[in-house]
C-alpha cells in the first residue's frame, strides 16, 4: 500500500521559484533604471543640424560637379604653352617651320578621359608622331572635373610656327 504522505513532485515548486525570481529581477531592474533616471541631471538639448533647402527637382543620375564643355575646353586651352613645348621639341627643333595640331577629347561624366584623337601636320622634317605622343600624354594628365553630362567631347586646334 502507498503512503498518504507521499511528497508532491518538486518540479512545479521550482517553476514557481524560477518565475518569482525572474519577476523579482525585472522589478529590481525597473526600479534601478527609474531611480538612476531621476538622479541623473537633465540632458542638454541636442544641437539641430541646419535645415537643408528643399530640392528643386533632382536630375536622375546627375553627377556632383558642374564641368561644362566650355569649362573643360578652357582647361585644355590653359595647356597651350605645354603643347607648344611638345611642338618645339618634337618637330621645330628637327627642322620643321610650322606645326598644326588638332585634338578631339572625349570625357565621361566622372571626368575621365575616354578617347583622344590628335592629328599633327608638319610642313617638313619629322612625321609628327613625337608631337602626337607628347600632346596625348599631356592631355591625360589633366584632372577634368565631373560633369552632369554622361559624355562631353571637346576640340582644340593649335598652330605653332617658327619665325
Amino acid at each position: 500500500m502507498m503512503s498518504a504522505n507521499y511528497p508532491a513532485p518538486a518540479r512545479p515548486a521550482r517553476r514557481a521559484a524560477l518565475f518569482s525570481g525572474a519577476m523579482f529581477a525585472l522589478l529590481a531592474m525597473a526600479s534601478l533604471s527609474a531611480s538612476s533616471a531621476l538622479a541623473a541631471p537633465p540632458a542638454a538639448p541636442a544641437a539641430k543640424a541646419p535645415a537643408k533647402a528643399p530640392a528643386k527637382g533632382k536630375a536622375k543620375g546627375k553627377a556632383k560637379g558642374g564641368g561644362t564643355a566650355a569649362e573643360l575646353t578652357q582647361m585644355l586651352v590653359a595647356k597651350g604653352s605645354q603643347v607648344q613645348d611638345c611642338a618645339v621639341s618634337g618637330a621645330l627643333d628637327a627642322g620643321a617651320s610650322r606645326v598644326e595640331i588638332a585634338t578631339k577629347v572625349t570625357i565621361n561624366g566622372r571626368g575621365q578621359v575616354i578617347n583622344i584623337t590628335t592629328n599633327v601636320k608638319v610642313d617638313k622634317g619629322p612625321d609628327g608622331s613625337k608631337v602626337r605622343e607628347c600632346v596625348d600624354n599631356l592631355i591625360r594628365t589633366i584632372q577634368f572635373p565631373a560633369s552632369a553630362a554622361p559624355m562631353i567631347t571637346i576640340e582644340r586646334n593649335w598652330t605653332i610656327a617658327s619665325t
